[in-house]
């Protein structure tokens, strides 16, 4: 494989990884916040595992981009809060 084919075939891996971490961040952020808004305390605690699994996930794309060479997005819309 030439260089610049492989180089084309590794940024647009990087891009599908970099758009697999923003879905996970979007499910981050959702699950936090339908857990504020949720009432029952079991729910909530189930909410906010679900978050955690979905920021675990995120930050396993990260890796990979990084592995590849890339940098992961740092997009502060997608940032997990503090919980």
């Amino acid at each position: 494989m030439h260089d610049t084919t492989r180089q084309s075939h590794q940024q647009k891996l990087i891009e599908a990884l970099e758009a697999n971490w923003r879905t996970e961040m979007e499910g981050t952020a959702t699950y936090r916040t339908l857990a504020d808004l949720e009432a029952d305390p079991r729910r909530t605690a189930v909410l906010h595992q679900l978050a955690e699994a979905e920021a675990r996930h995120a930050e396993r794309w990260a890796g990979r981009i990084r592995e590849l060479g890339g940098s992961p997005p740092s997009d502060s819309k997608h940032t997990p809060s503090a919980s």
